[in-house]
C-alpha cells in the first residue's frame, strides 16, 4: 500500500501547512468533501479552492523541494489536516508519486509515523 517510488517531495513547517490548509478549505464547493487543489511552482506550495457561491481563495507558502518537478494534485482538506494533527515534529515531508497516487505524509524525525492521503480527481 505504501508506494516505494516518489515523483516529487517536499518539506514544510507542518503548523504553517496546516493553516494554509485550513484557510483554504473554507471556501470549498463541497463541504462534506473539502476538496483543495494543491500545486508547486518553483519553490511555492499553491492551494487553492472555490465555491460558486462565495468566489475563490489562493494560498501561498515557500516549500523546499527534492527536485524541479511540479504538481498538481486535489485530495480533501479534512483528510489531510487528519494526517497532519498525528505528527508532534515540526516540519513534514510529503512524498507525491503522481497525481493519481497516493500521497505519503512523514515527519524526518519521527519516522514511526506514516499517513497516507488519497487523491481526489477533479476534471
Amino acid at each position: 500500500m505504501i508506494p516505494k517510488e516518489e515523483f516529487l517531495t517536499i518539506s514544510t513547517n507542518i503548523n504553517a501547512l496546516y493553516n494554509v490548509i485550513d484557510r483554504a478549505s473554507i471556501l470549498t464547493s463541497d463541504k462534506e468533501k473539502n476538496i483543495v487543489t494543491l500545486e508547486t511552482k518553483d519553490n511555492l506550495l499553491i492551494l487553492r479552492s472555490s465555491s460558486q457561491e462565495i468566489g475563490r481563495v489562493e494560498e501561498k507558502m515557500p516549500i523546499e523541494k527534492s527536485n524541479q518537478e511540479d504538481i498538481r494534485i486535489s485530495f480533501s482538506a479534512k483528510y489531510m489536516m487528519e494526517a497532519l494533527k498525528s505528527f508532534s515534529t515540526e516540519t513534514v515531508e510529503i512524498q507525491f508519486v503522481g497525481e493519481v497516487k497516493p500521497i505519503l505524509v512523514k515527519s524526518k524525525e519521527d519516522e514511526t509515523v506514516t499517513q497516507l492521503v488519497l487523491p481526489i480527481r477533479t476534471y
